[in-house]
């Protein structure tokens, strides 16, 4: 059983979890803000981080302060697509792979079909992911019987700053 949250503790890697960053907005700046926020995530030896790929809110609800997305026509606007695409190539690199949200579509076929510039990177990422799961497989061991996080810091990786 996997539990996953989005809030963590000290200790709770232990119980079978995974830390997410919530129900956030499709917007550039998020998906900018993710990538520090799962690499200070993983120094407090939480190993298992995800977000929602693309984004949960995709429109903007102006009665709703959270529902902040900044794409209102959702998969039908290109700038989504785009967005969409790029997540996906980021979140194919995490512990979880997990497209999620509300407010649009977002199954592979909803961005095109073979041949479409969105749908091929669609796929290709789906891909690179499938390729990359022996290695989190093996880092995800590292995780569970050496302590390593899966997601490292740079000054994890070179703690003297001079590679």
């Amino acid at each position: 059983m996997v539990t996953l949250t989005r809030s963590s503790s000290f200790g709770q890697p232990r119980y079978g979890t995974f830390a997410w960053s919530g129900d956030v907005a499709a917007t550039w700046q998020v998906l900018r803000d993710q990538i520090p926020a799962a690499l200070n995530l993983s120094i407090t030896a939480q190993p298992y981080w995800t977000f929602d790929i693309g984004g949960f809110f995709v429109r903007r609800d102006p009665t709703a302060w959270f529902w902040d997305g900044d794409f209102d026509d959702g998969v039908a606007d290109l700038g989504y697509r785009e967005l969409y695409v790029r997540w996906l190539q980021v979140g194919a690199f995490l512990p979880m792979f997990r497209s999620h949200g509300t407010d649009t579509p977002r199954e592979p076929w909803r961005f095109g079909e073979a041949g479409e510039p969105f749908y091929d990177a669609i796929v290709a990422a789906i891909e690179l992911r499938a390729s990359l799961l022996p290695y989190i497989y093996a880092l995800a061991a590292s995780a569970h019987f050496e302590g390593l996080p899966l997601l490292r810091h740079v000054g994890f990786e070179a703690p003297t700053g001079t590679n």
